[in-house]
C-alpha cells in the first residue's frame, strides 16, 4: 500500500442532498472505554494483508449501483456516524453510496457485510477542493449499526492537545499498491512515522500545507497509502492499546514517491465539528415525528 492521493474524485453533479434523515433512536458516542481496540490473533512478521475485521472501524464507501469494491474508507465514530473525507462525497448524491461494515474481502461474498445506506453527510463548512484544506466530512447513515457485534467498533478521537510528531502510526484500506496499480480485495495495513510540519513543508512547501494537515510515511519512500485508501483511518495507538484517529487520508505526490509523504486531514483540529454534526443531526432526529 502506498501514497495517497485524491485524484479520481467524481467531478461534482449534484448537491449533497441535506434533508432531515428518517427518524431513527437517537444514539451516542460509545464510552471511550469502548473504542480503538484491535481484533488481533496473531501477527505475520512483515504482512501486510490485515487480519479478518482486525481494525474494526475501518469501513468502505461503494458505489449503490456496482460491486462492493470500495471507492474511498472512512471510520466508525458512533453506531449512526462515519467519518471520511469530503473529497469522497464531494459531488455525490446520498443516495449514490453506501457504506460498508464488517467487510475483509470484497470480491467474496460474505453475509456478515452490514451494508447501510446513507441518510446525509455533512462535509466540513471550509473544504477547498483545490488545497484539500479541511479535507474531512461526516456520513450520516439510515439506520444504526449494531456495535455489540463482532468486527464493528468505533475509533477513538484524539485528544486535541496531543503531539504525534515521530509517533508510529497505522494506515488501512483497501488502495492501490502502486500509483495506478490494482485494488487488493482485502485492507491492507502499513506503519509509518508521522512527520513534523518542518518535514511536511520542506516536501510540499509552506503553501501546500496548512495548519489543519499532518504527514506520514518515509523519506525514502516505498510505504505509504495510494488511490483508494482516502477517507480512511491513519491511527495511533496510545498506552493502552487503544487506536485514536490522528488523521483522515486526504492526499499526496503520487504513491510512495521518495521525498513526498501522504498527507491527512489533522483530526485533532476537528473535534468541535465532529461534535457539534453529531450533536446537531441528532436533535433533527429528535425533532422529527414518531413513524407510525
Amino acid at each position: 500500500m502506498s501514497r495517497p492521493r485524491p485524484c479520481e474524485r467524481e467531478s461534482p453533479t449534484a448537491e449533497p442532498p441535506v434533508t432531515a434523515p428518517t427518524a431513527e433512536p437517537p444514539v451516542t458516542a460509545p464510552p471511550s472505554s469502548e473504542c480503538g481496540l484491535v481484533n488481533r490473533r496473531s501477527r505475520i512478521v512483515g504482512g501486510i494483508v490485515t487480519e479478518e475485521n482486525e481494525y474494526p472501524w475501518l469501513v468502505a464507501l461503494s458505489s449503490v449501483s456496482g460491486s462492493n469494491q470500495p471507492f474511498c474508507g472512512g471510520s466508525v465514530y458512533t453506531s449512526a456516524w462515519v467519518i471520511t473525507a469530503s473529497h469522497c462525497v464531494d459531488g455525490k448524491s446520498s443516495a449514490q453510496f453506501e457504506v460498508l461494515f464488517h467487510m475483509w474481502d470484497w470480491y467474496t461474498y460474505d453475509p456478515d457485510v452490514v451494508k447501510r445506506a446513507v441518510s446525509y453527510y455533512v462535509m466540513h463548512e471550509d473544504y477547498n477542493p483545490k488545497t484539500f484544506d479541511n479535507d474531512i466530512a461526516l456520513v450520516r447513515i439510515a439506520t444504526p449499526v449494531d456495535l455489540s457485534l463482532t468486527g464493528i467498533a468505533p475509533v477513538c478521537l484524539p485528544p486535541p492537545t496531543a503531539d504525534y510528531t515521530g509517533a508510529e502510526a497505522v494506515v488501512t484500506g483497501w488502495g492501490t499498491l502502486s500509483t495506478g496499480g490494482y485494488q487488493p480485495v482485502r485492507p491492507m495495513e502499513v506503519t509509518v512515522p508521522i512527520r513534523s510540519r518542518a518535514e511536511c513543508e520542506g516536501a510540499y512547501g509552506s503553501s501546500a500545507i496548512t495548519d489543519n494537515m499532518i504527514c506520514a510515511g518515509l523519506a525514502e519512500g516505498g510505504k505509504d497509502s495510494c488511490q483508494g485508501d482516502s477517507g480512511g483511518p491513519l491511527t495511533v495507538a496510545a498506552s493502552d492499546g487503544r487506536h485514536h484517529l490522528a488523521g483522515v487520508v486526504s492526499w499526496g505526490f503520487g504513491c510512495a514517491e521518495p521525498g513526498y509523504y501522504g498527507v491527512y486531514a489533522d483530526v485533532r483540529n476537528y473535534i468541535a465539528f465532529i461534535h457539534e454534526t453529531v450533536e446537531k443531526g441528532y436533535d433533527e432526529l429528535r425533532s422529527l415525528p414518531e413513524r407510525q
